[in-house]
């Protein structure tokens, strides 16, 4: 199951997901250290976790997540099929500030 998150996308990497490929997997680098702009991402409960942890630490500034062709076809399809700017009207979507706020 997919969970919105807000995210910074590293330079480059927004391009990337919209782009046709035809790779199993495509892998998304996660800025840590900047907080805008803001993109929205669909993302497992694993992969936040595995952005959630070196940000708490603060040993890195970029992590690079492994997106499945699927994941990355539902996050173009999600918000009417554009990776959107995240803005104020999105005050439903999770940040990663903790995963504990992702609990069914």
């Amino acid at each position: 199951m997919y969970n919105p998150v807000r995210v910074v996308l590293a330079s480059a990497q927004r391009e990337n997901l919209k782009s046709e490929s035809d790779k199993k997997y495509l892998p998304v680098k996660i800025d840590l250290k900047n907080t805008s702009p803001m993109d929205t991402l669909l993302l497992t409960r694993g992969q936040i976790a595995k952005i959630e942890k070196p940000r708490t630490l603060c040993r890195r500034r970029y992590k690079i997540i492994r997106m499945s062709s699927k994941q990355v076809e539902k996050n173009r399809s999600y918000q009417g099929g554009n990776l959107h700017h995240a803005d104020e009207k999105d005050n439903h979507l999770n940040t990663i500030s903790s995963i504990d706020d992702l609990t069914d």
